[in-house]
């Protein structure tokens, strides 16, 4: 019952239920069943995949704008406050925690570097 409302219910982003989005359409609920739901034309079976297509296609070029929408917006966000000290031509060390086998891990270098990106290549 619970992912039934969970994938039901709207969200904010990307405006659409889970199910619209998967099955192109809204869940049928209990509570359908109990008050009536408004029955769907029945279409020849090429009328209602193509139909279905356009409206899958449409649905996930609305979601995918929205949330694109928001992940800027919380980039920006995150920017704005972001503490960020390094300038171009820095040197910084790389942290690395891959393994080598055969050698003990205490005893292995988990920081490399020094990089410096030299800014004239870009």
């Amino acid at each position: 019952m619970f992912l039934l409302a969970y994938r039901a219910a709207g969200h904010e982003y990307p405006g659409k239920t889970p199910a619209s989005i998967i099955f192109g359409r809204e869940l049928r609920l209990p509570c359908d069943l109990r008050f009536g739901h408004r029955e769907e034309r029945a279409d020849t079976v090429e009328d209602y995949s193509s139909k279905l297509a356009t409206r899958i296609d449409s649905i996930h070029d609305e979601a995918r704008k929205k949330l694109q929408f928001k992940s800027g917006r919380l980039k920006t966000r995150y920017d704005a406050r972001s503490n960020n000290r390094y300038q171009a031509g820095d040197e910084v060390w790389l942290y690395n925690p891959a393994r080598k086998k055969g050698r003990s891990p205490k005893l292995q270098k988990t920081w490399e570097g020094p990089y410096n990106e030299d800014p004239e290549r870009n």
